[in-house]
């Protein structure tokens, strides 16, 4: 009687695509900056918006960075992209769901 193994196939792992959605539970501090965020008249900044310089981050995004970071200790946007690692560690074994930024 011969052995049956599990076996992984790679091939198909590389084309496997991940939503960040499937990730991130429901209860995830993400989630719930997002509907904050939502929640906030924002027409007022996007009007003193300028036509001059890039493509500008559209403010809900800032905001979004802002309150993420708050209740992190983390108020620099390049030291978010580290902290998810260091507040969420069941999320670490995941390498492919932890996002690089938030967005």
């Amino acid at each position: 009687m011969s052995r049956e193994f599990k076996r992984a196939d790679y091939d198909q792992t590389l084309e496997l695509k991940v939503r960040l959605g499937d990730c991130l539970p429901l209860s995830h501090l993400a989630r719930f900056v997002v509907d904050c965020v939502a929640q906030i008249d924002l027409s007022g900044l996007y009007a003193r918006y300028g036509t001059r310089g890039g493509v500008a981050y559209a403010p809900e995004v800032l905001l979004g960075l802002l309150f993420y970071g708050l209740p992190l200790g983390c108020l620099v946007p390049a030291k978010l992209s580290v902290q998810p690692m260091r507040a969420f560690p069941s999320a670490s074994s995941r390498a492919t769901c932890i996002p690089t930024t938030i967005p």
